[in-house]
């Protein structure tokens, strides 16, 4: 795990925030929107690529940090809020991402949510591709969902690490543990390759 996406993760578990109903927005990373989520208590990368929503950062709201991904699309109206979709994602040519992802209807579109545990070597290894590669694709069974530039990516999250750290001041994590929709994350990698 890189040391300022480790450092931010160890200063969010230790601070307290009052809530607010607003996003604040923190930075503008071409084409890449940063701000901090009060529901959520976390700091979140938002860019629109073919009409796809994709939001990615993290949700601080448990005692265990969580990497938060949603994607939203008007033209998803099959997708059922709450039910479970196993969602590949493949980062440049990295192997794919199986992500046991959750349906959710947000700001009036159907999509597709996961939290991740951020305290987990596999989250920095999914931070690392996201900001190293050029490009994901995301599929659902035999159907692409999208493919999308990652361009911009690295400066993106290194503004989401860089709010989630300035917010950190003012952010506490209720004991609860993970929250209830805290998904698992597997690869098509070997076990062996950790």
């Amino acid at each position: 795990m890189s040391r300022s996406v480790f450092t931010a993760l160890c200063v969010l578990s230790l601070v307290a925030t009052p809530v607010h109903a607003e996003p604040q927005r923190w930075a503008l990373s071409d084409p890449w929107n940063i701000s901090f989520y009060p529901a959520t208590q976390g700091c979140l990368a938002y860019a629109t690529f073919d009409g796809t929503g994709i939001f990615i950062g993290f949700d601080t709201l448990e005692d265990v940090p969580a990497l938060d991904i949603t994607l939203l699309d008007s033209r998803w109206q099959s997708i059922e809020s709450g039910s479970s979709y196993p969602v590949s994602l493949t980062f440049g040519n990295n192997a794919p991402w199986v992500l046991e992802m959750t349906g959710v209807h947000m700001d009036g579109a159907p999509g597709l949510h996961i939290l991740i545990d951020a305290t987990m070597d596999r989250s920095a290894t999914f931070i690392e591709e996201f900001q190293s590669e050029m490009k994901m694709r995301w599929s659902y069974a035999d159907t692409t969902l999208g493919e999308f530039t990652l361009q911009g990516s690295r400066q993106a999250f290194q503004q989401v690490v860089a709010c989630q750290t300035a917010h950190a001041e003012t952010i506490a994590a209720p004991s609860s543990g993970l929250p209830a929709n805290a998904e698992t994350v597997s690869t098509s990698v070997s076990a062996g390759t950790d």
